[in-house]
């Protein structure tokens, strides 16, 4: 250990000029120099770390026998029944297999291996000692077939079990790396029992011969386009073939190597690809198992994280750059959002700071404001350090995913690559409150997607507003978007506009009454209900309605105005406290919203959303769908939630307090709007949903 091996050298890692021991612990330790003059030198921590193994287990194997005893079966040898985590064996005869003499015990590997040894434990009951069933006269015989049959030289007497439960295992056989998938023990005689055998446990292990332990792994997913392909040889290795592509039955030699790497020389997004490394040397060729992977979905263009205020990150600098924002105006006082679902923004109308909601995949996002009154329209470029290939790895398709809000001037969206300018397909866009997924065919731009140097995002007419950039991404294949539809009045049992009354427009006249002080807004479509968070709620007379419910939607447009009322109500259905069906935009004063269903008989039926309802206009909808069996939350169209459905809107009976706003508990009333508020006896579709959140 005090033996200095890397004198003075400034590199922060160091290799070993020998090859390591298998199996062997090794310590090591780094001492810090100063610079002269003083060369002070600062011993460092004794580390330590363990090599591979020689051989390794097999673990996936069966067995059977010529006899065995229904407690005591011949999987007991191989289950680690009756092992502690020291290697110690039970004395309890139900962990151990007992069979008739003459006996015989046959075990199947998945596949053939280079076997290592065999470790023993055998018969331990508590009275082996005087009646000695374990194994002690035994044959072993291997086979790649299951047919053709050597056996195995130099076979040890099987050593007596002690009858403790301190007992390890005490026999070992040698295998010398013959190469097989079964192996048969029979067994001629016992320690003292003429009529019968056990055996306790046993332990097989393999040198690998074959390439193991790819990387990536066997199965993975999302693996970078750039990466690189590494394996661990097998023993005898001396140089390696690779083969590599797209379909595992026409795999082609990529590449024939020393090394145990190798680096695809272009890899598409979304492809699933398969590899096979032949071991040659020894007595090979060793032939590998076939691997695959899957590579990433998309390559980011720009996902608007990981900035702060003192530093923020280059890709969204140059958005900010082409608003024309400093980053003190986008995140006074250090505040940058992180983890928080929101960031501070500087509108230029109001010309002060003001809270932008930025939520997208539990992600923030970019605010973009426009002003059309003065200018023919606003955008914002972001310019690549280095122009970027986008014809390389198979893609095809840009994606924008924007966000815009009611209260914003409806106005057309567009991008450029380039100079080369793409409309989106609504002359509304900036309108629609709900995440919209933009594709862009590429190829049918026309631009020169071989060198893009810029991509910029602008609006086109209207007035004023704010929208929301985020996830700018290249795809092979874009994802599946959800287009919406709509549900019209089919399973619609009522709704109420909200604009001037509560009237049920459905036709089913489940006319609503309006307690306390009232007053009415705009709202998302006409005018909203303005709930006071003092005195105001409706009473809906559907108790009878909902007590033949089984399969449900309630949906509704709604300001949260947040405030510091606690277990707030967006509704309320119920009879009491022990029947009831609510929606809270957050438990509590700061916790998550909560979708709640409580029948007359059995517990709670609980959905919690990830966060609570951020304050602002919001599309809330529940459904309730007993096919699939689950109740799920969706907030602006997106489903952010899920659940069970063990209990139904049925299970209340009639219900007769059936409340917008108030709670069955004497806790807060509602405080913000409500409008178009919807409740269908059928589970809508998420498109269904979709359409009533606004995307049109």
């Amino acid at each position: 250990m005090e033996t200095l091996v890397g004198p003075g050298q400034t590199a922060t890692e160091y290799e070993p000029a020998d090859l390591l021991e298998y199996g062997q612990t090794y310590y090591w330790r780094i001492d810090e120099v100063n610079e002269a003059p003083d060369d002070a030198v600062f011993k460092g921590d004794v580390w330590s770390f363990t090599t591979e193994p020689y051989a390794y287990p097999i673990t996936s194997l069966t067995v059977k026998a010529s006899s065995e005893q229904p407690a005591s079966a011949a999987i007991r040898t191989i289950d680690g029944s009756g092992l502690d985590a020291s290697g110690q064996h039970s004395t309890d005869m139900d962990d151990m297999w007992i069979g008739f003499l003459p006996a015989w015990i046959q075990y199947t590997f998945d596949k053939e291996y280079s076997l290592h040894e065999l470790q023993v434990w055998n018969a331990n009951s508590g009275i082996e000692t005087g009646m000695g069933l374990g194994a002690r006269d035994v044959t072993i015989e291997y086979s790649t077939d299951g047919e053709t049959w050597t056996p195995l030289d130099n076979v040890p007497e099987f050593a007596q079990g002690t009858g403790e439960a301190t007992y390890t295992a005490n026999t070992v056989v040698d295998f010398g790396g013959v190469v097989a998938k079964y192996v048969k023990l029979t067994i001629a005689a016992s320690w003292l029992s003429p009529q019968m055998t056990s055996l306790s446990e046993v332990r097989f292990s393999y040198v690998p011969m074959q390439a193991f332990g790819p990387e990536p792994a066997d199965g993975a997913t999302d693996v970078n386009i750039e990466a690189s392909l590494q394996w661990r040889p097998g023993r005898e290795a001396e140089s390696h073939e690779v083969y590599f592509g797209s379909d595992p039955n026409t795999m082609t030699l990529a590449d024939a190597t020393a090394e145990h790497g190798y680096t695809p020389v272009s890899l598409d997004l979304g492809t699933t690809y398969y590899w096979r490394i032949d071991e040659i040397g020894g007595a090979g060729p060793y032939d590998g198992k076939v691997w695959n992977f899957t590579t990433e979905q998309y390559l980011v263009v720009d996902d608007f994280e990981s900035y702060t205020n003192d530093s923020p990150n280059r890709l969204f600098q140059a958005w900010i750059d082409g608003l024309g924002f400093s980053p003190d105006e986008f995140f006074p006082d250090g505040n940058d959002g992180n983890g928080s679902g929101s960031m501070v923004g500087y509108d230029p109308v109001q010309g002060d700071i003001v809270e932008k909601t930025l939520v997208h995949g539990g992600r923030q996002s970019m605010p973009l404001y426009y002003d059309n009154t003065a200018a023919s329209n606003s955008e914002t470029t972001r310019t690549f350090v280095a122009p970027q290939d986008w014809t390389a790895h198979g893609i095809t398709t840009l994606v924008v995913y924007f966000r815009g809000q009611v209260t914003n001037s409806p106005a057309s969206l567009y991008l450029k690559i380039d100079d080369t300018k793409v409309p989106f397909d609504n002359d509304a866009a900036t309108a629609m409150p709900v995440w919209k997924q933009w594709a862009v065919p590429l190829a049918a731009t026309g631009a020169n997607l071989e060198s893009v140097g810029s991509v910029t995002i602008g609006i086109e007419g209207g007035s004023t507003g704010t929208v929301f950039i985020d996830d700018i991404r290249l795809y092979a294949v874009a994802p599946q978007a959800v287009n919406p539809v709509d549900p019209g009045t089919s399973g619609l049992v009522a709704l109420y506009t909200m604009d001037g009354n509560a009237q049920d427009s459905s036709g089913n006249d489940y006319h609503g009454t309006i307690h306390g002080n009232i007053s009415y807004d705009a709202g998302y479509a006409g005018q909203a209900l303005v709930m006071n968070g003092i005195d105001t709620y409706v009473d809906l007379p559907i108790g009878t309605e909902l007590s033949t419910m089984t399969d449900t939607t309630v949906a509704t447009h709604v300001y949260f105005g947040g405030g510091t009322g606690a277990w707030q109500r967006v509704f309320d259905f119920g009879a009491g406290t022990s029947r009831y069906m609510f929606f809270c935009p957050r438990t509590g004063t700061a916790g998550i919203m909560t979708f709640v269903v409580r029948g007359s008989t059995g517990a709670e039926q609980i959905v919690d959303g990830p966060t609570s309802l951020s304050v602002g206009w919001h599309h809330v909808a529940v459904t309730i769908d007993t096919q699939t069996t689950t109740t799920t939350i969706y907030i602006d169209g997106e489903p952010v939630a899920s659940g069970g459905t063990a209990q139904l809107p049925r299970d209340m009976g009639v219900t007769d307090q059936n409340w917008i706003g108030k709670s069955q508990y004497p806790d807060a009333l509602f405080l913000g709007s409500i409008d178009d508020f919807r409740i269908y006896n059928r589970a809508l579709s998420a498109a269904e949903v979709r359409y009533l959140a606004g995307d049109r």
